[in-house]
């Protein structure tokens, strides 16, 4: 059964045929806040109930060489979630190589990624992994509503507009929002990410700037945060890093 997990299949239940869907979800894992676990635990449940008998969901955690002690965390996620796929490895590499890590271990037909906290609304997700299923595109991008903006610094907005604009100039893709942290993709948009080399943060920009060039079925999906999201301060410094890393690969 699970050689095949990459494809739909059909076996026998009660008389009934039922077509069994694979749904693939990455998280990044890198220095969080103590309540970790509990989070990750109360979100997959909560997107999990949200689908049917036909769909298997694999859950994929990347300890991204983390430097806290995540040994009770982990115990309640494997208490809570038995086959979890936990991956780890003992230096911090960056986003971009532990999404390829979690990436490349999954066998679902459909692939989301996104931060350990569930910044979105975990309806965004379900939507997302139905419109691949139905077959609307190959690769979903996650596009930030107004409330977003409102959660952020005055310097991170001044940033994502400078970064918006740029992207509506040289990105031929159907959104200027390349930094929202919640991506879904078929089979066809994964083998594109596995093409990715970006280490850190930047790596959605690669995903977006090579599926540009592809004859892959790019759409976008509005997500909304959480309510009771409180996002992390980033220092001014590494923002400006960033943006000037942003623009080296914008111009690779």
């Amino acid at each position: 059964m699970h050689a095949i997990k990459n494809n739909p299949f059909l076996y026998h239940c009660n008389n009934y045929r039922i077509s069994h869907k694979y749904l693939d979800i990455v998280l990044p894992l890198y220095n969080p806040s103590s309540s970790w676990a509990e989070e990750i635990v109360n979100h997959f449940f909560d997107l999990k109930d949200r689908f049917d008998q036909t769909w298997s969901i694999s859950l994929s955690i990347v300890d991204d060489g983390n430097d806290l002690d995540l040994s009770e965390g982990l115990k309640l996620i494997r208490s809570s979630i038995p086959d979890v796929n936990w991956i780890s490895y003992p230096l911090n590499q960056g986003k971009g190589h532990a999404l390829r890590e979690g990436i490349k271990h999954g066998e679902g037909s459909i692939i989301v990624y996104t931060d350990f906290d569930f910044p979105y609304q975990v309806k965004n997700i379900y939507e997302m992994v139905e419109r691949l299923d139905n077959g609307d595109a190959d690769v979903l991008v996650g596009v930030r509503d107004e409330s977003y903006y409102r959660h952020i610094s005055f310097m991170r907005r001044i940033i994502s507009k400078i970064l918006k604009l740029l992207n509506s100039i040289f990105l031929k893709i159907p959104t200027v929002d390349t930094q929202c942290g919640l991506k879904a993709f078929n089979t066809k948009g994964k083998l594109i990410f596995e093409r990715t080399s970006t280490k850190r943060y930047l790596v959605d920009v690669e995903f977006l700037k090579l599926l540009a060039k592809t004859d892959l079925k790019v759409k976008t999906h509005l997500v909304e945060v959480r309510e009771d999201l409180v996002l992390s301060e980033i220092k001014n410094l590494k923002l400006l890093r960033e943006m000037f890393s942003y623009i080296r690969i914008l111009f690779s």
